[in-house]
């Protein structure tokens, strides 16, 4: 089933709709959805697994997903005709552990934490070091044999390596070791201390993404980036050599703790050092659920910067007069709206309305993207009531 979706004609024009919103020219707004919380479906026979083996229920896990997915929210997700099979690459400490406690966690997969300081003073940032990349090519091997065995005559399948995720996100490690409460007052009370952190994580970070290059760990960016469209000109697959660099990667950036900082401190703090990290990616992505409508101006500085995050709690019209026709506006919908038992179709059409005329305005290449998605209210057919609303007003 999955096989005859993934080749089908439907199919055949999102990798083109994703390439064109890319290059800054498109051919409409893109939709995407993603991070459901499959939790609150456990009644859903189209979801129940029938195999027994770990492995075996991994593979229907996705595929029954990708099936249910097709038949309720499609919109402009590419189903692509391969099964990824992750590599099995594993990262381990930066020599730093987290401590903390699980304060309550609901059947959406969200838990609330409670962080232990683990940085209280510049002693500790000599702990931290660069993690151990190792890969277990056996394991690689053993379940590449059973996914053949399995369904390897019916869909091709696909080695994965490392994405875009693991490299630059320096905030949520600070925030995991600090908690956000002391990390947002050294940004006052301590800031070479904050700078000397922030030195030490980039240098290793920077020789995390070296070994990954020199060990070809790295995998060609794919369809999706962080939930948003992916495929772009600029971005190779692999090169000729079987090798594959930053070159053929999305650099992709964010700093969600930073919601409430200024854009002074934002620059000094995290833009200037993901100017450094992102030097010779093929394009980058910046921003995920942080406001940046009045940040735009120090996001431009950052290299090959191609697209942005605006969230449901930024100003969309002044995000979109800033970015103009210069990058893409990846636009958040507000995943609140979902989490009622019904769902309020007047709100979520206002909000999508908004975004679009927003862009229209400014010439703004835009995707729409519902992500982050905790609750549906126990009531799935939200997703798919959302996604009508959405693939309606985009066809307008």
């Amino acid at each position: 089933q999955y096989t005859a979706i993934a080749q089908s004609e439907a199919q055949k024009p999102i990798p083109e709709l994703y390439r064109a919103l890319n290059r800054l020219k498109p051919i409409r707004p893109v939709v995407l959805m993603d991070e459901i919380p499959w939790g609150q479906f456990s009644d859903c026979d189209e979801l129940r697994l029938q195999c027994e083996g770990e492995f075996e229920r991994q593979c229907e896990d996705f595929f029954r997903k990708e099936l249910y997915r097709h038949c309720h929210f499609p919109v402009d997700r590419l189903f692509e005709n391969r099964f990824p099979l992750h590599r099995s690459i594993s990262i381990g400490s930066f020599g730093i552990d987290v401590s903390e406690s699980i304060l309550a966690f609901d059947d959406g997969g969200i838990s609330s934490h409670a962080y232990r300081d683990q940085l209280p003073s510049e002693d500790a940032i000599a702990k931290l070091h660069t993690p151990e990349i190792t890969e277990d090519e056996a394991d690689n091997a053993r379940r590449l044999d059973r996914a053949q065995a399995l369904f390897g005559d019916i869909l091709p399948i696909k080695m994965i390596g490392l994405e875009y995720v693991g490299f630059y996100e320096p905030w949520d490690n600070i925030a995991t070791w600090r908690g956000a409460e002391p990390l947002l007052w050294d940004l006052v009370d301590e800031p070479e201390f904050m700078h000397h952190l922030m030195e030490r994580l980039l240098e290793i970070r920077l020789e995390m993404l070296a070994i990954a290059e020199q060990r070809n760990l790295l995998e060609p960016a794919g369809a999706l980036i962080h939930c948003t469209a992916g495929l772009a000109d600029e971005l190779p697959g692999e090169m000729p050599d079987g090798r594959v660099t930053r070159r053929n990667l999305w650099g992709r950036g964010a700093a969600q703790i930073f919601s409430t900082v200024s854009p002074a401190m934002h620059e000094e703090f995290e833009i200037a050092y993901a100017q450094r990290f992102f030097q010779g990616f093929g394009l980058t992505y910046y921003g995920c659920c942080e406001p940046l409508d009045r940040k735009i101006d120090i996001i431009r500085t950052l290299p090959n910067l191609r697209k942005i995050s605006i969230t449901p709690w930024a100003d969309v019209d002044r995000a979109a007069d800033q970015i103009g026709s210069d990058y893409v506006l990846s636009g958040k919908a507000n995943p609140a709206f979902l989490a009622s038992s019904s769902l309020d179709e007047s709100a979520v059409r206002k909000e999508i309305d908004c975004i679009l005329a927003a862009c229209r305005r400014n010439h703004t290449p835009v995707e729409l993207v519902l992500k982050d998605v905790s609750s549906v209210g126990h009531n799935p057919k939200n997703l798919d009531q959302w996604a009508k609303i959405a693939m309606e007003a985009v066809q307008d």
